[in-house]
């Protein structure tokens, strides 16, 4: 296990440093080998392996390749269709988890809902073509995070909090991702992107392996 972890730290670590230092070369070379790394480590090392998982880490992987080329419009929304499967799978999984879903846990919704509102507020009028599939994905992402979140109080505390804590790390990587495609790229907005989302996709995984 430790040995896929190191390689799968190596190849992060690698990848983020080209970003800084903006060697394409190498951004192209390592960014399709994080996601497959990550899910041979789920394959060869889950006790018990839950295919919506295996299936989710593949769509990013697709994503991963597609929002490559940034540029091109239809690349981002075929990347962002990949990313949206992969979450629907995710809220499959989460959802086999719930079996005890008290009342008061719809309130736990509202900063959801309230966060969608802002995100919505500030970038609506920079999608223009892309309002809709916006909209769709942070709706689905919001919800994946969700049921993360309903998990509490049906599994284990580290099986809880690891892919609740990787699921709020989705929205906040999602966030800074929108914020560069539909409005204005910042310096180092593209580490914070990677960073944000590895370790997200990394806790999620792990989440369901202990």
């Amino acid at each position: 296990m430790l040995f896929m972890i190191i390689i799968f730290l190596i190849l992060s670590f690698f990848h983020i440093f080209c970003i800084y230092v903006n060697k394409k070369k190498g951004i192209i070379f390592t960014k399709p080998l994080l996601i497959p790394t990550l899910l041979l480590f789920y394959i060869f090392y889950s006790p018990y392996q839950h295919y919506c998982i295996i299936i989710a880490l593949f769509c990013g992987f697709l994503g991963d390749v597609f929002l490559m080329w940034t540029k091109k419009q239809s690349c981002v929304l075929i990347g962002l269709i990949f990313f949206l499967i992969g979450h629907i799978f995710y809220i499959i999984t989460f959802i086999q988890n719930i079996y005890y879903f008290p009342i008061y846990s719809l309130i736990f919704s509202i900063p959801y809902i309230l966060f969608i509102i802002l995100i919505l507020k500030n970038i609506i009028l920079y999608m223009k073509e892309m309002m809709i599939p916006g909209i769709i994905y942070l709706s689905v992402i919001v919800v994946m995070s969700y049921f993360a979140f309903l998990r509490f109080r049906n599994v284990s505390f580290t099986s809880f909090i690891l892919p609740f804590l990787g699921s709020i790390l989705f929205i906040v990587s999602d966030t800074i991702l929108s914020y560069d495609l539909f409005i204005k790229q910042k310096k180092h907005h593209k580490i914070y992107v990677m960073t944000t989302y590895l370790l997200a996709q990394f806790l999620i995984i792990y989440g369901f392996m202990i």
